[in-house]
């Protein structure tokens, strides 16, 4: 059909509704989507053009719920891994998805209706969006039925925290065996892959593994990379490439690197002579060797007091990720400590 008749099949320009905004911009429903449906465009003002974009967000949230419960029906309810079963692979035909994309999404949507009915109603209803549904399939697919409902019915209802850090916690919670067992299952699949592109004339190195280890790599390489002289005008991530690359030249015993964008650093003081106000010093770094001193990297822990004392396993949190109890407890250890209260139940600041 050409495009000019599908525009005239979709927008009858004869009898346009009223657009209502209220509609548009509540829970996506029959009658919201029959008058985005009918709504033409350019009918509207640009407010009105808006709270229709974020209504078309909702209804389309609303379809995919929908769908899933569509391809779980079309499956029988089982769920097929790894597998292109036939219902996916009708569904790519029909619509040029990925074959294998369709039949990952017909296997969530199995998973979904049977043990994430809280996720998926939230979905249908505008509130969490596709990925949410996934990314809460791939924390609880080790789980059981029983428990993976639990976590749904616990982590997925609005809350003070993120979805992710709702779910950590009511897993440790619900199944503290299978959260120890997926940390060290991250501790053991630690990766550092490199990668090329040599037609684009770049490569990069991709590094992988626990939540807290990446921490402190990453602060130690932002120690050194915070260290901006006056009139650098490298960007942060351009300083963290560098620190590694000096890095590199100098253990294998190379000369240091010429960055035409970098300043030439002020010379050192001599020996036996006190740094200035930006020496290295007040920076906590080693005055000889310019190194990081022990205990100067800062790594941000949140973390409740019983979960400290090993009176409880919920995780702790790290720079806003949600952190194994144990991970958190090692990492507080020899922390300098800010003392925060909060409102258990919220989250909120007290004082």
């Amino acid at each position: 059909m050409p495009t000019g008749e599908i525009l005239e099949h979709m927008f009858d320009r004869s009898s346009v509704p009223v657009f209502d905004v209220h509609l548009a911009l509540g829970p996506p429903c029959r009658e919201s989507v029959l008058m985005l449906l009918s709504i033409d465009p350019e009918t509207l003002s640009p407010a009105d053009s808006v709270a229709a974009g974020i209504g078309a967000e909702r209804a389309g949230r609303l379809l995919d719920g929908r769908q899933l419960r569509f391809l779980s029906q079309a499956a029988g309810g089982h769920r097929l891994d790894g597998d292109l079963n036939e219902v996916g692979q009708e569904l790519a035909a029909a619509t040029n998805l990925y074959p294998v994309t369709a039949s990952v999404r017909t296997d969530l949507g199995c998973s979904a209706t049977r043990r994430l009915p809280t996720a998926l109603t939230l979905l249908e209803a505008g509130v969490l969006t596709q990925r949410h549904v996934e990314k809460l399939e791939q924390a609880t697919r080790e789980l059981t039925d029983e428990q993976a409902r639990a976590v749904d019915a616990d982590a997925v209802p609005p809350g003070p925290k993120g979805l992710a850090s709702r779910t950590a916690t009511a897993i440790a919670r619900i199944a503290p065996e299978q959260a120890k067992k997926k940390t060290e299952q991250i501790r053991r699949g630690r990766t550092v892959l490199p990668w090329s592109d040599p037609a684009e004339g770049v490569a990069g190195i991709a590094l992988q593994g626990p939540l807290d280890q990446v921490a402190q790599i990453k602060a130690a390489i932002d120690t050194d990379a915070r260290l901006r002289l006056a009139g650098d005008p490298r960007l942060l991530e351009t300083r963290r490439f560098d620190v590694l690359y000096d890095w590199a030249r100098d253990r294998l015993g190379l000369p240091p690197a010429q960055h035409p964008d970098r300043p030439t650093p002020p010379p050192a003081a001599p020996a036996g002579e006190a740094a200035g106000p930006a020496g290295s010093a007040e920076r906590g770094r080693c005055g000889s060797c310019g190194r990081s001193g022990p205990n100067t990297i800062p790594i941000n822990v949140t973390v409740s007091l019983e979960t400290l004392l090993g009176l409880s396993e919920l995780p702790g949190d790290l720079d806003g990720a949600p952190i194994p109890a144990s991970v958190a407890r090692e990492l507080a250890a020899d922390g300098r400590w800010r003392r925060w209260i909060v409102e258990a139940s919220t989250g909120r600041l007290l004082d």
